[in-house]
């Protein structure tokens, strides 16, 4: 089967790359199209009929994800690949949404953009041949009812079942199609201790037990192994309490193999949706239950649609803070700022994960932009190791892990002190800063360190160094001069000017001014007086 490709990316050295680098012909797939801009491509879209769109996120009339949603409109069959550079992750979050099918980092990798497009590619053999095969047995159930009755209940599951796995009796046990209610399970473990070692009789062994406990707790429901440590359970009695059920379950997993059960399901009322439209729900909440380590049957079904409505990129006053805790040595207060950060992942999805990877790549390129101290060469290999572990991550504690080791590894790697032009730029907002707030009373070093997302150690010794006195000295004198300033010009009284200036003791505003200028702030009005 051959499929058709187009190329969208305003960058004609970009469109050669991508036609020249991969022999399209022998991936079985034809490249019928390549153009400069969005508008252009839709207007060919219906006449070249593409599989595959390859597009870049970021052009300049319409960008590569208002394009991508244009298609999915008109052809939601049509799998999209996103090429991003790294200044385009604000637009990953979108791509959730859109259902985005793949993407690939600037500079294309040849040997990864072919993985991704044979991917897509075999995604979309898989999903045509599947169409078909229900095609097929949807006619063929009508002839061979009693036949087909198994194979054809096990493929509005799963397309990767194997027909050997349901019983003969299983429509006539459960009812479905003619069933008010419906409880879809999908059950799934983990073992790592096992590792290798987990073999086919380890496998037989616990597919048994599973169906064994079924068969004791659950009045109506039929188990099914679809394939190695993946359960399927259905059951149509709508009296069952199924939470109770599953942490039951997972409690006397734990006692009989020692590691953790974790579980996603659905529920069907009066034929709502399709078996299999439960199925895919419930797949989805135990791929978000694994990723998450959270054994998944304490939450509720819904917990995680609004997810996405929250989540946010990194913000610009939290990569300040990153930046800052990389150029002030302050290992473990990065980590605190990364955890408090992810801490607003605390459930994430699959695409959410996916969009994870891009972001965090893209923050460790902008991050090395802020610092830019750190040579070519040796980013290079930090971002290639630090790319190959997110890649490899499958639960959001490894992504936070990852992330966070990789921004300490910068800390070793940065200039101690910023440059001098750099730190007079800082001091002088510093200064401007404490002018504008000498009313505040509780305006300190630790205050200004947080308003600058420095540590309040480095803060000090830069800030001496620069003015040539302590932070408390210079507010004092500025404090000192604004009340002068006051008792000069205005007719406050003493207090009154005082809390102006941040001090709302009078005795110890009278004592601070006359030590600092010499006389009362009574009688330096009268002497300004005369």
């Amino acid at each position: 089967m051959s499929l058709r490709l187009i190329i969208v990316d305003d960058e004609y050295l970009i469109r050669q790359l991508i036609r020249s680098c991969i022999d399209w012909e022998a991936a079985g797939i034809e490249v019928v199209g390549e153009f400069a801009s969005a508008a252009e491509a839709l207007r060919q879209m219906e006449f070249l009929g593409p599989d595959i769109v390859l597009t870049d996120i970021c052009m300049p009339d319409t960008n590569g994800l208002q394009f991508a949603e244009q298609l999915k409109e008109q052809n939601p069959a049509v799998k999209i690949i996103a090429i991003t550079g790294y200044d385009s992750f604000e637009y990953a979050k979108r791509a959730i949404h859109i259902g985005i099918d793949g993407y690939i980092l600037k500079p294309i990798n040849t040997e990864e953009l072919m993985e991704i497009v044979v991917r897509v590619r075999e995604r979309i053999v898989s999903e045509r041949s599947r169409d078909s095969e229900m095609e097929g047995l949807s006619a063929f159930k009508k002839e061979t009812e009693e036949i087909v009755r198994e194979y054809y209940l096990t493929r509005l599951l799963e397309s990767e079942v194997q027909e050997k796995i349901v019983s003969s009796q299983f429509m006539e046990e459960l009812p479905i199609e003619k069933s008010h209610f419906l409880w879809v399970g999908v059950l799934e473990y983990i073992d790592w201790s096992a590792g290798a070692a987990l073999t086919e009789e380890i496998q037989e062994r616990r597919k048994n037990w599973l169906g064994e406990y079924c068969e004791r707790n659950l009045k109506q429901a039929v188990w099914v192994a679809c394939r190695k440590e993946h359960f399927v359970i259905l059951d149509t009695c709508e009296e069952t309490d199924h939470k109770a059920f599953l942490r039951d379950l997972a409690a006397e997993w734990r006692r009989s193999f020692g590691c953790a059960l974790y579980c996603g399901s659905d529920t069907v009322r009066g034929q709502e949706k399709s078996i299999h439209a439960a199925y895919l729900c419930a797949a989805e909440r135990l791929s978000t239950a694994l990723i998450n380590s959270d054994s998944g049957y304490e939450s509720s079904p819904d917990q995680h649609v609004a997810r996405k409505k929250f989540s946010q990129l990194f913000s610009m006053a939290e990569l300040r803070k990153l930046q800052y805790c990389i150029e002030s040595d302050s290992p473990a207060e990065l980590r605190e700022v990364v955890a408090e950060w992810f801490g607003g992942w605390d459930s994430v999805t699959k695409e959410e994960m996916e969009f994870l990877r891009v972001q965090l790549l893209n923050t460790l390129f902008y991050l090395n932009t802020l610092n830019g101290s750190q040579d070519e060469e040796t980013f290079q290999s930090s971002y290639m190791q630090f790319y190959d572990r997110i890649g490899e991550a499958k639960k959001l504690s490894e992504l936070r892990d990852g992330f966070a080791d990789i921004c300490a590894g910068m800390i070793g790697t940065q200039q101690r002190e910023p440059l001098a032009t750099d730190t007079s730029k800082l001091i002088y907002s510093m200064k401007q800063y404490i002018r504008d707030h000498l009313d505040d009373p509780d305006l300190s070093l630790v205050t200004l360190a947080q308003t600058y997302y420095l540590n309040s150690s480095y803060l000090s010794r830069i800030f001496k160094k620069e003015v040539r006195s302590s932070f408390i000295e210079y507010l004092i004198d500025q404090r000192i001069e604004k009340a002068k300033e006051l008792l000069r010009f205005s007719s406050l009284k003493s207090y009154e000017v005082g809390e102006r200036v941040g001090i709302y003791n009078a005795n110890y505003f009278g004592i601070l001014f006359k030590k600092k200028v010499g006389v009362t702030p009574v009688e330096y009005r009268k002497q300004y007086s005369r």
